[in-house]
């Protein structure tokens, strides 16, 4: 795989997750790879300094884990209500980034899943 680069910048246009820590901090992650882009918002609580770029795309490898399995089976395996139409929700925000990560990551994608923690700390390069 070639390099990941990644810009974390404080704020977001997006809005809080519901039930997330109201004192927590709101960032844009823009992942560079290749020629292609990717934007995600990301959260953290409020007790956490700035993420990593790896920290930030372990979070992104395990939100994709299990989608291809339906809703039923994610919702089971991460403790979701199956009833619940924010469960349902959530795993619909799921497959919309995970469908932005194939983009960004294009063949390569089945790879970047399968990376290790010290796989990706290689790999990644955070850019001001």
């Amino acid at each position: 795989m070639k390099k990941i680069k990644a810009t974390i910048s404080y704020g977001t246009e997006t809005q809080r997750p519901e039930g997330f820590d109201p004192n927590g901090h709101g960032w844009t992650v823009l992942v560079k790879y290749g020629r292609r882009k990717f934007t995600t918002p990301f959260f953290t609580g409020s007790l956490s300094g700035e993420p990593s770029a790896s920290g930030v795309l372990q979070c992104l490898q395990s939100d994709t884990y299990n989608l291809d399995h339906g809703f039923t089976n994610w919702a089971e395996d991460f403790g979701f209500d199956t009833d619940s139409r924010k469960a349902e929700a959530t795993y619909k925000q799921c497959v919309k980034q995970r469908d932005g990560l194939r983009c960004l990551f294009g063949d390569d994608f089945d790879e970047f899943v399968t990376l290790d923690e010290r796989d990706l700390d290689e790999l990644c390069v955070e850019v001001d």
